[in-house]
């Protein structure tokens, strides 16, 4: 009966990670289509979002975040989020991950490009709907919000069942 533990117990992690690597992913994609109330559901309720310098903001609550992102996304013409090489450790009902993420933007006020490499370092709570970010830090290793050509096309949404 050992083997049949082992392989459930292992199971269970690799289902885990890969719910902490879905989250990670449907947070860019709230982001990139403005879905506050998708972006709000990603949250524990009495979570902690922080992005460092330049920027500076700490919201706390799962309404203050949404109302973060509500806030912030109307700044850009576009906004693409990319998170890559995702590192997850999960210790039974928290875990932590660490995301490695690109962002596009151009500014709406002046048109300014808004390009930058950073990381997010996620502290994770397993609650009744699932894996929710407890707490989140943006920090920056590149930034460059310099001008550049280009124009910005209209957002796709995705269509039915995709999600």
């Amino acid at each position: 009966m050992m083997t049949n533990d082992h392989t459930a117990a292992t199971l269970q992690l690799i289902r885990d990670e890969q719910d902490i690597r879905d989250l990670g992913y449907r947070f860019a994609d709230a982001c990139n289509r403005g879905d506050v109330e998708e972006f709000r559901s990603l949250w524990a309720r009495d979570a902690v979002w922080v992005i460092d310098d330049p920027m500076n903001v700490r919201a706390e609550g799962a309404a203050a975040i949404a109302g973060t992102l509500a806030q912030l996304r109307p700044m850009w013409d576009f906004f693409v989020q990319m998170p890559h090489a995702p590192v997850v450790r999960v210790d039974g009902d928290r875990a932590t991950s660490t995301w490695t993420v690109s962002e596009h933007a151009r500014h709406a006020a002046d048109g300014r490009d808004y390009v930058n490499h950073a990381r997010y370092d996620d502290e994770l709570a397993r609650t009744p709907e699932g894996w929710r970010y407890a707490h989140r830090r943006y920090g920056y290793y590149f930034l460059d919000d310099g001008p550049r050509a280009g124009a910005a096309a209209a957002p796709v949404r995705p269509g039915p069942g995709i999600h």
